[in-house]
């Protein structure tokens, strides 16, 4: 017993001892301007627990005054800070956090694996949240317009243009309706799967965490779609309890709500996004051609998406996402109308097992039911006259599985297998001095399945290579369409269109060298492939009094290029320079070849048009002028231009359709704990409306702004303007003259709870 009490008088004076040694000492942490770093994580050697610093930058750490410690500091956007603290420094601690180096940021979408920036094989543009909830632009492919390249069909922004038009095209790869390029939401695509096209409207922007670019051929890795590049929008997380909403008002009846709110209980994530817009929208017709059928081209969404979410053991996870998507549009007279409906549901899972294999499963699916009115206007657009009445179905499923293993912190390989059907029919119902004279149905089913393998050798920390390639084999089949006369007594039509098969190999091969530090040089060829969409091969459509005609005979289209560049970022992180020369050869592009052209009709045909060539060079910079202040500037020429036709010897020579030969952006961001602002130029050189060159579209330059004040911790109010001098330019010429989108002015406010 007095052993006992010995004991625990002893341990109650070991306690007492070591309660003396113990000091709190007071950390502030700031970044390089004198800003206050909220969030800012602090370790402490020799300790378990970890303290964050609150909204001013300040926490308390308990420290044993009779040891030396290591400490460090960390935040998102910065590099780690690692200091010795010796007990004579006193009990305040100032700790300065510089901006992470623009080389050490993450990367996901290039190359299907977490990289940086500079050890990507390819020219990758990162936009992260602030960027784009914080910009003039208030679409997001309007927010994307600020990297050199990004394209769509026509230049008008999707919310006033029609959907089959939002195809998007990097480095000028052939840009229509049907995108060149894949992208995708976390994970899965999001190009429609009958026409190719992309409903921007469908993903709130406060749900998004950041959006990466890809320029380059990258079917070696995803397949059909991705023949210019891949876009990868990366939803928020639901790590912690948020509420995120904004909405604004402007100008031309300019409503518009976003919403993000996200909660974690035990193993369990959910978050809700929501959107909602609407706009009067303004005439597209060029004044001097206007008449009374002409009237503002509007539009309305709404979209809502859940996604549930669960840890899986320690290094598991799973998800499940269901969207509600509805859009409605008038596309500049009364009769021309369009509106669509889709569910979209995934499921996914990632999870290691025990031997460091790392998986990834997803399966999606969606349902989708798209409406569209045609119409013929006279000459001098007075009357309007209905022609065409479509109802265009579709359905797709699809599911992927990737494995991915690293060895020896050398070698890393992905390898995996897609596939996806889809099913889709175009109900068409033609009109003539408005009575139904016939009724067309028009479609089929499209099969692909592609498999696919990569390696990334780290030779040096200065060398690795990337070596990869990937086989699809695509089928067309069950294609038929059915013509039956609806005022004369003639028989039914029926054409069955046989079955398409084609195969397709991708393969790519890169080299990421470092040949000094802060210097990135990049070198890589490819082949990449894009399968005809159902919409291009049996759906036809008519904007103005331009028709054009569907093709069932339609090729893949195949590119061959290769790409070298060269990049800087120095060693403060305040300053990245990169440059990227590129050449593409596109054999058997699908193009609209114009057959005949009346004062009162153009028609036109989808048709290979045989062999194109884009070739140019694309420049990018960021500058970090303070803490606060960032500038960034691009700049892209594209030499895109018609090889070989034999059918057409005269298309030989000309520049490709909505391609223009420069391209030039210019952003800048202020951000303070009073106020934020950024301001987006961009310019566009003249570009051609058709494959013969003999409508132009003249270049442009636009401002757009925006600017915000936090009233409180939670609210902040803001005002943001697009086009800011209402510069006036064309975006279409059929032959008439249609103009882009005036200035648009809103104000707003932003809720923010949590995070």
């Amino acid at each position: 017993m007095r052993i006992a009490v010995l004991i625990a008088v002893l341990l109650l004076f070991e306690i007492i001892a070591a309660a003396q040694t113990q000091v709190i000492i007071n950390a502030h942490v700031q970044d390089s301007g004198g800003a206050a770093i909220a969030g800012a994580v602090i370790k402490v050697s020799g300790y378990s627990n970890k303290v964050v610093t609150d909204d001013k930058g300040n926490a308390q750490i308990t420290l044993n005054q009779a040891v030396r410690h290591s400490i460090t500091a960390s935040a998102k956007g910065f590099a780690v800070k690692q200091i010795n603290y010796e007990p004579s420094q006193g009990t305040e601690l100032n700790l300065m956090l510089e901006p992470e180096s623009l080389a050490a940021q993450i990367t996901v979408a290039a190359e299907r694996s977490s990289q940086r920036i500079a050890d990507a094989p390819a020219t990758v543009t990162l936009l992260n949240n602030a960027e784009v909830t914080e910009s003039g632009a208030q679409a997001i492919d309007d927010v994307l317009r600020s990297v050199p390249g990004f394209t769509l069909f026509r230049r008008t922004s999707s919310r006033f243009s029609n959907p089959t038009s939002q195809g998007v095209s990097l480095r000028g790869v052939g840009p229509s309706g049907a995108s060149r390029t894949e992208v995708l939401f976390n994970g899965f695509p999001l190009n429609d799967p009958f026409g190719g096209w992309v409903y921007w409207d469908r993903i709130p922007k406060t749900s998004i965490d950041h959006i990466e670019v890809v320029q380059g051929a990258e079917s070696n890795l995803y397949g059909t779609d991705a023949l210019g590049g891949v876009i990868s929008i990366d939803p928020r997380r639901a790590d912690n309890t948020v509420i995120d909403t904004t909405f604004s008002y402007g100008n031309l009846r300019t409503p518009d709500f976003s919403f993000f709110g996200s909660t974690v209980f035990h193993k369990w994530e959910l978050s809700l996004a929501s959107a909602a817009f609407r706009t009067d929208g303004y005439i597209l017709t060029a004044p001097k051609s206007r008449g009374p059928v002409d009237i503002p081209a509007n539009s309305s969404f709404q979209t809502l998406s859940l996604t549930i979410g669960r840890q899986i053991a320690s290094n598991g996870h799973i998800f499940g996402y269901g969207e509600f998507f509805r859009e409605n549009r008038n596309n500049g007279t009364p009769i021309q109308t369009n509106d669509t409906g889709m569910n979209t549901f995934a499921l996914g899972a990632d999870w290691q097992d025990p031997a460091n294999n790392n998986w990834h499963v997803l399966t999606y699916g969606s349902s989708e039911l798209f409406h569209q009115n045609f119409s013929s206007v006279n000459a001098t657009r007075t009357s309007e006259t209905l022609t065409r009445y479509q109802r265009s179905p579709s359905q797709q499923l699809g599911v992927s599985i990737q494995w991915q293993r690293s060895f020896a912190s050398k070698v890393l390989a992905t390898a995996g297998i897609d596939g996806r059907q889809v099913r889709g029919l175009s109900d068409e119902t033609a009109f003539a001095t408005g009575k139904a004279t016939a009724e067309t149905f028009t479609g089929g089913r499209q099969r692909i399945i592609g498999a696919y393998g990569q390696t990334i050798f780290q030779f040096t920390d200065r060398l690795s290579l990337t070596a990869g390639i990937r086989y699809d084999h695509w089928r067309n089949f069950d294609a038929q369409s059915i013509t039956q006369p609806l005022l004369t007594l003639s028989p039914t039509t029926i054409t069955n269109f046989g079955i398409h098969n084609e195969n397709a190999f991708s393969p790519k091969v890169a080299l990421v060298y470092h040949p000094a530090s802060g210097f990135t040089l990049h070198l890589a060829g490819y082949r990449a492939f894009r399968a005809p969409t159902l919409n291009e091969l049996y759906r036809s459509f008519r904007v103005g009094n331009v028709i054009t005609l569907q093709d069932p005979n339609l090729l893949a289209e195949r590119l061959t290029g290769a790409e070298g560049g060269l990049a800087f970022y120095n060693k403060s992180g305040k300053l990245a320079v990169r440059g990227t020369a590129f050449w593409n050869e596109i054999v058997n592009p699908v193009a609209n070849l114009t057959l005949s052209v009346t004062p009162s009709l153009i028609t036109r045909e989808r048709a290979n048009l045989g062999r194109t060539t884009s070739s140019g060079i694309e420049l990018d910079s960021e500058w970090r002028a303070t803490s606060r202040l960032t500038f960034n500037a691009g700049y892209q020429f594209d030499n895109a231009k018609v090889a070989r036709f034999p059918v057409d010897r005269t298309l030989e020579g000309l520049f490709i359709p909505q391609v223009p030969r420069h391209q030039f952006t210019l952003q800048s961001r202020y951000t303070s704990n009073i106020l934020t602002a950024s301001a987006q130029g961009r310019f566009s050189s003249k570009q051609f409306d058709d494959d013969q060159n003999q409508f132009p579209l003249d270049s442009f330059f636009v401002v757009d702004a925006y600017v915000s004040h936090p009233i409180t911790r939670q609210f902040d109010l803001f005002a943001a303007g697009e086009n800011l001098f209402n510069t006036r330019y064309e975006v279409g010429r059929t032959p008439l003259v249609t103009l882009g989108t005036p200035r648009m002015v809103r104000v707003g406010i932003r809720i923010h709870f949590g995070g």
